[in-house]
């Protein structure tokens, strides 16, 4: 199944923007020729390899990336060169000006139980157990497919990336983008202002909650982005305060719920519908087939799926997301928060996520995380852990008393230096408590 996109996009059209330089789908497909040539070449990768690289968000990382596609080999997206490879990887040189390093190994397709591998993807930890998400050239394909006829983003559009490439966020903007002959406007990290300034020559850009929430505090008053159709925002809990905000502030936000094992998006928003569908996050994309257990874990099954995780058993079954939903009359999924961060206090469900999204909008929050401790009388004593914007503020806790139920207040507010969070910006959980 084809995924080398950039080799069928209009040459002429421009594939990479990075600042002042403009790269071509011609002059892209030339570079990925040309590094995939070394690595065939001089460093022995083949069809079916496992090859983790530093992924940057730069015109050589990015080819470097393309060419390990054509080639058939696996790519394993790291973080730095620091990060846990396959036991069995060796280390090369970078090529063609991709910085760190490369790590080939010998782990084939047929040896990891799985039939045309395409990147296999570490999860985020953020609950502190990670694992690496298998990635199928099928998965791959479905996944840019229903997007696409979701979003309708076409050859005419820019897409902006802020998002990290050893992230399967950031790793589809690739894919989506290329499938459709865009171009994707390389953000070089999350600022803002420089966000703020990039949206207003883009048709598509995705954001975590967080970003949102410090672009919103950023902004003076609404902006004129008349070219933007569409933010996607996932990867956490977005209040329906926080979408409501953007929305009146003309950032034209969509609410997304997607994991690395469904390949990115499971359900978004539909353009133009946004505020009839506040609350949810949107039906779920053609091909998608989500169903709820008994218990109300959302269960996600379809040719975008994952076979498994790297070293483990095939799935069997759909994949179980330990997140729980339920479905609105209109068909849309709602998220109801997740079975493992849940707080139980007095006996009532608390998510984390929804009380950090209501703390994060008060003016003087700069970070915030809401987790559970042990409390000889609440079972568990809901507590929040707040890094100010520049020094305490009294209104605080009346503001946030005035939205959230009573057993959801913070019983201890703590001041801290710093929020504990992974590389794509979810709270690291594991470091809490």
């Amino acid at each position: 199944m084809a995924t080398d996109w950039v080799s069928t996009a209009d040459p002429a059209t421009p594939a990479l923007i990075d600042r002042d330089t403009l790269v071509t789908y011609g002059e892209l497909d030339r570079l990925v020729d040309a590094i995939a040539r070394e690595l065939s070449g001089v460093h022995r990768v083949e069809r079916g390899q496992l090859v983790a690289v530093v992924a940057e968000s730069t015109v050589p990382g990015i080819a470097m990336l393309w060419a390990l596609w054509r080639l058939g080999a696996v790519v394993v997206p790291l973080a730095s060169t620091t990060s846990r490879v396959p036991e069995s990887a060796r280390l090369v040189p970078g090529v063609g000006g991709a910085g760190g390093a490369v790590a080939s190994s010998q782990h084939s397709i047929a040896a990891a139980g799985y039939d045309e591998m395409h990147t296999v993807v570490p999860t985020s930890g953020s609950t502190g157990h990670s694992r690496s998400v298998v990635l199928t050239r099928g998965n791959v394909h479905s996944a840019v497919a229903a997007s696409q006829q979701r979003l309708g983003n076409s050859a005419a559009d820019r897409w902006l990336l802020v998002l990290p490439l050893y992230h399967v966020g950031g790793l589809s903007i690739l894919w989506r983008s290329a499938a459709a002959g865009g171009t994707v406007v390389l953000g070089g990290g999350f600022d803002p202002k420089s966000v703020l300034a990039a949206l207003s020559n883009v048709a598509w850009a995705s954001l975590v909650p967080t970003m949102l929430v410090r672009l919103l505090k950023s902004m003076p008053v609404a902006g004129q982005f008349t070219q933007l159709r569409g933010v996607l925002v996932g990867g956490g809990h977005a209040s329906v305060e926080v979408l409501e905000q953007s929305l009146d502030a003309g950032i034209p936000v969509l609410a997304t719920y997607g994991m690395t094992e469904a390949c990115s998006q499971v359900a978004t928003m539909t353009p133009g519908q946004q505020r009839d569908e506040l609350g949810s996050v949107g039906r779920p994309l053609d091909g998608y087939v989500v169903s709820l257990a008994p218990d109300g874990e959302v269960l996600v099954d379809g040719p975008a799926v994952s076979p498994g995780y790297l070293g483990e058993s095939a799935r069997s079954g759909p994949l179980k997301t330990g997140d729980l939903g339920r479905f609105d009359a209109a068909g849309r999924l709602v998220i109801t928060g997740r079975r493992k961060t849940l707080i139980i206090s007095g006996g009532e469900n608390v998510d984390p996520e929804r009380v950090e999204s209501v703390i994060a909008r008060h003016q003087a929050v700069d970070d915030v995380a809401v987790f559970g401790v042990p409390d000889e009388e609440w079972g568990e004593r809901v507590v929040a852990a707040i890094v100010w914007r520049a020094g305490p503020d009294g209104s605080l806790a009346d503001a946030v008393a005035a939205e959230l139920e009573r057993w959801e207040v913070p019983k201890e507010w703590r001041v801290v230096d710093a929020i504990p969070r992974t590389s794509i910006g979810k709270v690291d959980r594991s470091q809490l408590g």
